[in-house]
């Protein structure tokens, strides 16, 4: 059975991010199976970190892009410590490492700079990953 578009884009996501802990000097794992509320966890000397991955390739016309960052199958349940530790957000403008108790909005939108006169919510996030060590 072939997996849908969905599913290869988030693995892609997935291995994104993979790579990227790993060039930051930290050891990846996956739960086996997709019965967890996580997509991966985070090793970085024994700091241990469950984390969601969410992302998109899409830019709408205006150059902006949003990522929904809810679950369950119609998007609106909100990710809860219970669930995960860590939410990395890997939209086409960076990306965002957020901690699961500071996700306060269930929507991440990114627009290019100098588009915007105001800064969006989570900014503070992005390139955050001193928060997984």
């Amino acid at each position: 059975m072939a997996a849908t578009k969905y599913k290869q884009q988030g693995n892609c996501h997935e291995l994104a991010v993979a790579l990227k802990i790993t060039e930051l000097g930290g050891a990846v794992s996956w739960p086996y199976g997709d019965g967890q509320a996580y997509d991966l966890i985070t090793d970085f000397n024994g700091v241990i970190n469950r984390v969601q991955v969410k992302g998109t390739y899409t830019v709408r016309e205006c150059g902006s892009s949003y990522v929904n960052l809810a679950k369950g199958s119609r998007r609106n349940k909100p990710y809860n410590s219970s669930d995960s530790d860590a939410m990395i957000v890997q939209p086409p403008f960076g990306r965002y490492v957020i901690p699961i108790e500071n996700l306060d909005i269930k929507t991440l939108s990114v627009w290019p700079i100098g588009t915007r006169t105001h800064q969006p919510h989570y900014e503070p996030y992005k390139e955050a990953w001193h928060l997984l060590k």
